[in-house]
């Protein structure tokens, strides 16, 4: 059973087609990344799969159920650029959120949640933030802030809208370090991917789309191939991309 399957998601913005009859199926223990062009339907694809996108027709279950049955086993983290970073709030409080999933909105903070946000802020290597505001932090913390946020609400899957988007080369490193670290112990990572190097050290299969529509789909070593890339992203393929 796929811990992800989609058939037939389709998404449209005023009008014009955002996704086509996308299928996806992601089994566990896997890093799938999500390949493609700006415009191509990545990021349309994880709202839509999450219920934050209205679609026209489609399906989706995680672990074979929907996933208002299993929201729990599900964490989603969308792209820096769509968080209010001059919200007063401190980092410690964003991670904390990834708890209310556990205890709900009203109550108040256990033992277990602050044991479970100071061991995601360790993990990230910023417990020392833990108290500044998000106002402050640079692009790589803001990036660090979202995974230990997600890290605490410890879900089976991980659903990342560009998790290394305008990161340092040291955040980078500690974010993929991470995520191949949740892969060992049996978590399922979809993120949104744009650095086309560093694809076959991080990720298990791909999906590339192009125009709202699923191009290619399988294992890095099948799909991952110079034309594939090439139909994806017209001339910046593999070779362009490494002479760049």
């Amino acid at each position: 059973m796929a811990v992800l399957s989609i058939r037939d998601l389709t998404v449209a913005y005023q009008q014009q087609l955002a996704l086509a009859d996308a299928c996806l199926d992601v089994e566990e223990g896997r890093i799938v990344a999500l390949l493609g062009p700006n415009g191509a339907g990545k990021s349309t694809l994880l709202k839509a799969s999450v219920g934050l996108l209205s679609t026209i027709r489609g399906e989706v279950t995680f672990f074979g159920r929907k996933l208002r049955e299993v929201r729990q086993r599900v964490g989603y983290m969308s792209q820096a650029a769509e968080v209010d970073w001059d919200f007063p709030t401190t980092v410690r409080d964003v991670v904390m959120m990834g708890r209310y999933g556990r205890r709900g909105w009203l109550r108040r903070p256990g033992a277990a949640d602050r044991q479970a946000v100071a061991e995601a802020l360790d993990a990230v290597g910023i417990s020392d933030l833990a108290g500044r505001q998000i106002s402050q932090l640079s692009g790589g913390q803001k990036q660090r802030t979202f995974m230990a946020r997600i890290l605490a609400q410890d879900p089976e899957l991980f659903l990342l809208d560009e998790p290394l988007a305008g990161v340092d080369v040291a955040s980078q490193d500690a974010i993929m370090a991470i995520l191949k670290g949740l892969r060992a112990e049996g978590k399922t990572i979809v993120l949104v991917h744009h650095d086309l190097s560093s694809v076959p050290d991080l990720a298990d299969d791909v999906v590339l789309l192009r125009e709202g529509r699923v191009v290619a789909s399988g294992p890095v070593a099948e799909t991952f191939t110079e034309d594939t890339v090439m139909q994806c992203y017209g001339f910046q393929g593999l070779k362009s991309r490494a002479a760049a």
